[in-house]
C-alpha cells in the first residue's frame, strides 16, 4: 500500500472552487493531508484494517460488512474530537472500495 500516490481533491457541494483553491494555497491542506496519510497509513492498515479484520471477521465475531461499517462510522464519529479522523475516514473508505478487498485481506491474514 505504501506505493500509492495519494491525490487529495476537494469535492464542491456549493460555492466557488476558487475559495477552496485559495484556502489550499494558503494552508497547503492537500499536501498536509497527503503527508499525514503517508505517515499514518502503515499504522492504520496494520492496527485497524488487518488486526480488526482478524479479531472480528476471521474469528467469526462479526460479518465483514459490520466490521467495515464500524471502522468507517467510528472514524466519522470521531471527527469532532480528533482532527486526524477525517483522514482515517478517507483512508478506510478508500481501502474498502478496493475490489475484492475482503478476500485480499483474508490472504494477508492467512499468509
Amino acid at each position: 500500500m505504501s506505493d500509492i500516490d495519494w491525490n487529495i481533491s476537494f469535492i464542491l457541494n456549493s460555492g466557488s472552487i476558487d475559495i477552496y483553491n485559495v484556502w489550499d494555497d494558503i494552508f497547503r491542506i492537500k499536501t498536509r493531508y497527503k503527508e499525514y496519510i503517508i505517515d499514518y497509513e502503515d499504522t492504520w492498515f496494520t492496527d485497524f484494517v488487518i488486526k480488526k479484520f482478524n479479531e472480528k471477521v476471521v474469528t467469526n465475531v462479526s460479518t465483514f460488512e459490520h466490521y467495515k461499517n464500524e471502522l468507517i462510522d467510528d472514524s466519522r464519529d470521531l471527527m469532532i474530537k480528533d482532527p486526524l479522523s477525517i483522514l482515517k475516514y478517507i483512508y478506510f473508505t478508500f481501502i474498502f472500495n478496493i475490489p475484492d478487498i475482503e478476500n485480499k485481506l483474508r490472504q494477508v491474514v492467512m499468509a
